[in-house]
């Protein structure tokens, strides 16, 4: 028998699932979803009076890490140029 209350299984899972997206890299995506359903499983769980879930604070804290790893790599691989800019020398002509 569970003494869990179902808003306090729903946290735990919404943490969860949060803490699996930040794994999943998915070009800075996953990372994205996962550092913002662990925000909104932290947001729940002080609105519900409910200490925080580590699977909420993890997936924040490895969320923030792999975007800002996803944003470092396409800043170093130059995928984010400015779009008035050229990579290459015009023709003469």
């Amino acid at each position: 028998m569970s003494t869990a209350s179902p808003s306090r299984d729903r946290g735990d899972s919404l943490a969860l699932g949060a803490f699996v997206l930040s794994l999943l890299w998915i070009f800075g995506l996953g990372s994205l979803a996962g550092l913002v359903l662990g925000i909104v499983s932290v947001r729940r769980s002080r609105r519900d009076g409910t200490p925080a879930s580590w699977w909420a604070v993890a997936a924040i804290v490895i969320g923030a890490v792999g975007l800002v790893a996803a944003l470092g790599s396409a800043l170093v691989t130059g995928s984010l140029e400015p779009s008035g800019t050229t990579s290459g020398s015009a023709p003469a002509g």
